[in-house]
């Protein structure tokens, strides 16, 4: 809901200001920044409990994932830098077989 005289944003179950985004901010069920009232508002610590480890999981899944896509990338372009010196002289070759 809007205020109108400020024109600000807040929530009218609770009655606090929203400022962040939607997808992390008050509006999120499952954000810890998220409404008490979106996500078993009588039972606070089932609450706590499940927007925390949701929390936890994703920091310390984040330098895992980015570990692997470093991982990848570091494996990965010198083994297509390596195939393409091999392959491109033999495309070349085979291309002017080809018309000659």
């Amino acid at each position: 809901m809007l205020c109108t005289k400020c024109q600000a944003k807040f929530c009218y179950r609770c009655g606090s200001r929203m400022r962040l985004p939607t997808y992390i901010g008050h509006d999120a069920k499952y954000s810890i920044f998220g409404c008490k009232y979106k996500l078993w508002p009588n039972r606070p610590f089932l609450r706590w409990l499940i927007r925390g480890s949701i929390f936890a999981g994703v920091l310390l899944l984040t330098p895992v994932v980015l570990a692997a896509v470093i991982a990848l990338v570091a494996i990965g372009i010198p083994i297509v830098l390596v195939i393409a010196c091999f392959a491109l002289p033999v495309f070349a070759c085979v291309q002017c077989k080809k018309r000659a």
